[in-house]
């Protein structure tokens, strides 16, 4: 997919993958609302959907340990 760029932000030069993740429970209802993922680079291809999902978790996790985890530890520590 390409999207529109401007003459200082050539977006064709950066095809990307646009990912719709919908998560399901076991009796096929919606656990969140659908988001929506990009996946940039040369060998985006080569990634699978899961993988792709894998990795967003990951990094939704990390996130989320810096700023609730190392601001309660921050709090402790004075």
């Amino acid at each position: 997919m390409l999207m529109r760029g401007t003459q200082q932000e050539q977006m064709y030069k950066c095809p990307f993958t646009l990912v719709r993740v919908h998560v399901t429970d076991d009796t096929g209802c919606a656990v969140w609302k659908p988001m929506w993922l990009i996946v940039i680079g040369k060998q985006r291809e080569r990634i699978s959907l899961a993988e792709v999902y894998h990795c967003y978790r990951q990094r939704f996790d990390i996130e989320h340990m810096f700023r609730f985890g190392c601001g309660s530890f921050k709090k402790r520590k004075n």
